[in-house]
């Protein structure tokens, strides 16, 4: 039964092929109904000979077949068989080819660093407003040369004096988060977590959104312990009119002294993952620096994308104009060519391809970028606990001044993701034990 099942499923592929691309499966559909339309009885006095192809595929389902091992098997219809209207020939399925002889099954080669498959943030699982995106988006390979991170005082914002430079570790992400997914609201467990951060040898942490009090609990924290914030204002499915509430939200809680805030940055890969177009974000951004201007902050504002979107000239044209910093999330990871100890290789070289963006001598930023202690690899890039310990190390050698490091803990209220890393990026433990 297999066998036949497999012999109509080789039927309907050669139909498509011919009727043009496999991928359509609405003309397979087509080309195999017609297939049964087709007018089955022979010529009176006519004998056939027939002969059967088919196949047997061994394993889970992939898209790249495995070589084809063929067995025919003759079937002879008789002329008397061929014109009888009340009757037809019982058909006999071939028999299985034998598990012994199937030829052996060859994994597809890694995925290519000049295509990013695109892969959607999972819904949030917390009562929080806004929340941490999800980091299992597959970047195109920028560059495979090495190359020495941009010197931190080379580049500077042609509209902003910011100069952000920390050593060799500039940043730390951080998500007010429980495991559960809702929100922490434990000042005192937040002001653990920022005085470690401090502790640890940090300048300033990176919160996403303005949601879960995290101005006011880790702003406090912040204050008290001398680092600064990266305030993030997120763009999700509802757009950016309900993002703009945030904006307010931050001056609020300023009320003018933004002596604490490093840098603004509106949306977190926003146009990956089609929240706003390019425009769109450009528009926000211009409105919330002249609102933020108003209150009185006079710190850079940017946005940040994986570094193909900010490539795409009709996306840098939009942006280049209203943001003070160019910034981008750099994953070594997620570049299937790129195995932990070069981490930091692959973030510097791609920071030198980002300061080419914008014209105006503008500096860059990573403002997200890690390596997983868990989960399954892709290609060469295998998460792991060693794996994660010496990626982290590359990327704080070579461009730690400049980036902010995901994360502070797994965030074990995401879902797992496909690669099963979603949960795994929490490093600060690599920074030392306080």
């Amino acid at each position: 039964m297999k066998g036949a099942i497999y012999a109509i499923a080789a039927s309907i592929l050669l139909g498509s092929a011919v009727a043009g691309s496999l991928h359509d499966r609405r003309h397979a559909h087509e080309v195999f109904h017609h297939l049964r339309r087709q007018d089955t009885v022979a010529p009176e006095n006519v004998t056939c000979g027939c002969t059967t192809s088919y196949s047997t595929w061994y394993g889970e389902a992939t898209l790249i077949p495995p070589n084809t091992i063929y067995a025919t098997v003759p079937v002879t219809v008789s002329p008397e068989a061929a014109t009888s209207s009340s009757s037809s020939a019982a058909y006999t399925p071939p028999v299985p080819i034998s598990t012994s002889t199937a030829a052996a099954y060859t994994p597809p080669a890694p995925v290519s660093t000049s295509t990013a498959a695109a892969y959607a943030p999972p819904a949030p699982t917390s009562t929080a407003v806004y929340y941490t995106p999800s980091v299992a988006e597959y970047y195109q390979a920028s560059s495979s040369s090495a190359a020495a991170p941009p010197a931190s005082s080379s580049a500077s914002s042609s509209s902003s004096s910011a100069s952000i430079t920390s050593g060799s570790q500039w940043c730390m992400s951080y998500s007010p988060y429980l495991a559960n997914g809702k929100c922490n609201l434990d000042s005192a467990s937040i002001a653990s977590d920022i005085a470690s951060i401090a502790a640890k040898g940090f300048s300033c942490v990176r919160i996403y959104s303005t949601d879960c009090s995290g101005l006011q609990n880790v702003g406090a924290a912040a204050k008290v312990n001398g680092l600064k914030l990266v305030l993030g204002i997120y763009i999700n499915d509802a757009g950016i009119s309900v993002a703009a509430e945030q904006v307010g939200a931050i001056t609020s809680w300023a009320a003018g002294d933004y002596s604490d805030v490093e840098m603004v940055v509106v949306g977190n890969e926003a146009i990956f993952s089609g929240f706003c177009s390019a425009s769109d974000l450009a528009n926000f951004i211009a409105s919330t620096k002249s609102t933020l201007q108003k209150a009185g902050y006079s710190g850079p504002v940017t946005t940040t994308e994986p570094i193909d979107i900010l490539q795409i000239k009709a996306n840098a044209a939009a942006l280049c104009d209203v943001v003070d910093v160019v910034a981008a999330n750099i994953h070594p990871y997620f570049n299937p060519n790129t195995v932990a100890a070069d981490a930091g290789t692959f973030v510097a070289s791609t920071l030198e391809e980002l300061a080419t963006v914008c014209p105006g001598n503008k500096a860059v930023y990573n403002l997200e970028t890690g390596w997983p202690n868990g989960g399954s690899p892709n290609g060469v890039a295998v998460p792991g606990t060693s794996e994660q310990e010496a990626a982290i190390t590359s990327i704080q050698q070579k461009a730690g001044s400049k980036s902010v490091f995901f994360s502070f803990t797994d965030d074990l209220w995401k879902e797992p993701g496909p690669l099963g890393v979603e949960q795994n990026w929490g490093c600060s433990q690599i920074f030392g034990d306080s």
